[in-house]
């Protein structure tokens, strides 16, 4: 008797069971449905409108490579011993670039910022960069300036050309590769002085912090004949030390 009677309430449980989960899944069915059959969706935005402009200088710089946008360093490095603990990792949390541009390996080759002007902070922002461009340069990753207006910019083969300079240097190769770029290096650097004397001077020192545009112009120029290092230091170099002086 007591057999039959544990039997018949394990039914009962097995009924109650299915009779609770059958209308769940029902409801779920019917609203996939509703969802896929009558919900309406909109595209987001990838890339920040401020960042279209200029993304579309670099393809010209860099034809046939991959240039990508809003990349965060954890994206872009990691700790080079595997053991190392959380705060090498924390460490790359809160700094991001505007643009990387990858070699045809995929790996990161430039990483670029636009030049912003920031009049709350100041120092905690130039604190923060000076970090960010340590962290790139130990991983042989280059973090170079941009200006806002892509009219500002050199010539794109121009820019591609000392960007290769920069790269040969860094890496210790053939410096003699910059002896034939004097003429255009000349031009382009009067060019650039004399665009940045219309523009008030940033408070980023350019030979301590990133590459900026008249740092990178200048390549070469110690190899130039008639060059020696006591000639004046470049019209930016100037106005960023006077700027500095108490």
């Amino acid at each position: 008797m007591r057999v039959e009677w544990l039997s018949l309430l394990a039914i009962v449980v097995l009924c109650a069971l299915a009779w609770s989960v059958w209308p769940r899944e029902r409801r779920a069915r019917a609203s996939a449905q509703t969802l896929s059959g009558r919900s309406r969706y909109t595209r987001q935005s990838l890339i920040p409108a401020e960042l279209m402009p200029m993304l579309g200088y670099l393809h010209m710089v860099f034809p046939g490579q991959t240039v990508l946008t809003r990349v965060p360093l954890v994206q872009l490095l990691a700790p080079a011993d595997p053991h190392a603990g959380a705060p090498a990792h924390e460490a790359l949390q809160p700094h991001q670039v505007d643009y990387v541009v990858c070699d045809h390996q995929g790996m990161p080759q430039f990483a670029f910022d636009l030049e912003r002007y920031h009049l709350s902070k100041v120092e905690e922002r130039d604190s923060a960069l000076k970090l960010k461009n340590r962290l790139l340069q130990s991983a042989g990753i280059r973090l170079v300036f941009l200006r806002q207006s892509v009219d500002r910019m050199p010539r794109p083969a121009d820019l591609r050309r000392q960007l290769d300079l920069a790269h040969v240097r860094d890496a210790g190769l053939n410096r003699a590769a910059a002896t034939h770029q004097a003429k255009v290096l000349q031009t382009l650097k009067k060019q650039l002085d004399a665009q940045d004397s219309l523009y008030a001077s940033t408070r980023f020192r350019e030979s301590e912090v990133v590459m900026g545009l008249n740092t990178l112009m200048d390549l070469g120029k110690a190899d130039e004949p008639g060059h020696s290092a006591t000639d004046p230091a470049p019209l930016s170099t100037r106005r960023a030390q006077a700027a500095t002086k108490p």
